[in-house]
């Protein structure tokens, strides 16, 4: 089963010790690897590079919950996730997002990630004017994501998306 998070819902989450109170540490954003759409870190810490990856995670709802202080660590002592915040490839959010065609579609306002597999699993994509008005939203799975890169996310063409789903439909009709 998947449960999917927001990125606006886990930017701000408390990180507490398993079976303490006080929180240690707020999350603050997410690194995702680009060529897999896997989440390989948490940061908690923008200015001093201070993460969390993902198998020092004890419990996470609400509130995220690791085993002890050492689950914190300097991003660079994990070299996957050294080599993607040195290529600035892992931003999602508020990334420009075209289509293969190079159309504008807007920037990303907001994602979804899988909180079991921590994988992307869908964007949120808006126009913005002036900062403030959202104009043609629309949501583009992970499977029509062809390639993020750090200055843009290359998405499949709307046309070919409504094929897709067309054969689709025609295969369940036929079986």
């Amino acid at each position: 089963m998947c449960v999917e998070k927001l990125y606006s819902n886990i930017v701000g989450t408390p990180v507490k010790l398993h079976g303490e109170t006080s929180p240690i540490a707020t999350v603050r954003d997410l690194i995702v690897d680009p060529e897999t759409g896997k989440v390989v870190a948490l940061v908690v810490n923008k200015r001093t590079n201070k993460i969390i990856v993902p198998h020092d995670i004890v419990e996470w709802g609400d509130i995220l919950h690791v085993h002890n202080h050492d689950a914190i660590i300097d991003a660079d002592e994990v070299l996957r996730v050294e080599e993607i915040m040195k290529r600035n490839a892992h931003h999602i959010f508020q990334n420009k997002v075209v289509s293969v065609d190079n159309e504008n579609l807007g920037i990303v306002t907001d994602y979804a990630v899988d909180a079991r597999a921590l994988k992307l699993k869908k964007l949120f994509v808006s126009k913005v004017f002036l900062g403030l008005i959202r104009l043609g939203s629309r949501i583009i799975d992970e499977k029509n994501i062809i390639e993020i890169l750090p200055d843009r996310i290359v998405v499949k063409n709307f046309q070919e998306v409504k094929e897709d789903k067309a054969v689709k439909a025609e295969d369940l009709a036929v079986g």
